[in-house]
């Protein structure tokens, strides 16, 4: 159940692109965490709800995995604006439009055939477009 979960959270934060997140670490690690808690909760055999028919380690769970996500978001709120005080957290356009790793090493890591527009998120038009040239 988790390995579905996970990849639909992916295909649905990509389908909304509001967060730059290249590596789908939210989908896969954030989403997947918050699924696995919330399923021990349901399917644990001694006090899971399938199990034992009470919901009282269901919503200690999800109690558990919200506290988790505000723990989360108030550390990384405290990170992110440390960083903001003390540099810059964005490259210049004209360098994430060509390639921030062309800019900095003189390589391109991407494959010449894939082109990732500035968000770093191929559409699915490009997409299919790379698939026929492979």
């Amino acid at each position: 159940l988790g390995a579905p979960w996970c990849f639909a959270t992916v295909e649905l934060m990509n389908k909304i692109n509001l967060v730059d997140d290249t590596l789908d670490a939210f989908g896969l690690h954030g989403s997947g965490g918050i699924a696995g808690a919330i399923l021990t909760g349901i399917f644990a055999v001694e006090d899971g709800l399938i199990y034992s028919g009470s919901f009282e380690l269901l919503g200690k769970q999800i109690a558990g995995a919200l506290a988790g996500v505000a723990f989360s978001a108030v550390g990384t709120a405290i990170i992110v604006g440390a960083m903001k005080l003390l540099l810059k957290l964005r490259i210049p356009e004209e360098q994430e439009v060509g390639g921030i790793d062309q800019h900095t090493h003189g390589e391109s890591y991407h494959s010449p055939i894939k082109k990732y527009p500035a968000g770093g998120r191929m559409t699915e038009s490009e997409s299919e477009e790379s698939d026929a040239v492979c």
